[in-house]
């Protein structure tokens, strides 16, 4: 995991906290530049997906640029639902949040041209892939696109 909390980490453990009236931890699967089949590995690996209330997956950009592998956003989706799977096998009464990533509509790499006029498509298809296995197993939470 991480060595120290992100401010969603931060303030995801404070609200729950506050909400459910006990402490609550928060345990984070993750590697720089992961895609979806490589934080399944990591999970595997891990004790960290056994016994969890909520899972937040933030997924869909690493796996974007796979694309350049060859591997296309239909392998993302069964990545992701092989991922959404074990973690729901793992913890039944578990809630998986699938958010919505639209950072990379701001992200300044992705401005220059051509690139502006290509990403919001691009990364679309990705956001419609996890939106369908999210119909299935679990929460997808859309954002709406930055002004």
């Amino acid at each position: 995991g991480a060595s120290s909390p992100a401010p969603l980490q931060t303030a995801c453990v404070d609200r729950l906290a506050t909400l459910r009236g006990m402490p609550v931890v928060w345990h984070t699967v993750a590697e720089t530049g992961a895609d979806v089949r490589q934080l399944r590995k990591l999970l595997l690996r891990s004790e960290e997906g056994r016994g969890f209330d909520i899972a937040v997956v933030f997924c869909g950009v690493n796996d974007g640029k796979q694309i350049l592998r060859g591997r296309l956003p239909s392998a993302f989706r069964r990545d992701l639902s092989d991922l959404c799977k074990e973690l729901q096998e793992a913890e039944p009464e578990g809630q998986i949040v699938l958010p919505c990533i639209p950072g990379y509509l701001c992200a300044p790499q992705l401005q220059v041209w051509p690139m502006r006029h290509l990403v919001k498509f691009f990364f679309s298809m990705y956001e419609a892939e996890k939106e369908a296995v999210a119909e299935g197993s679990a929460y997808h939470c859309p954002t709406p696109s930055p002004t």
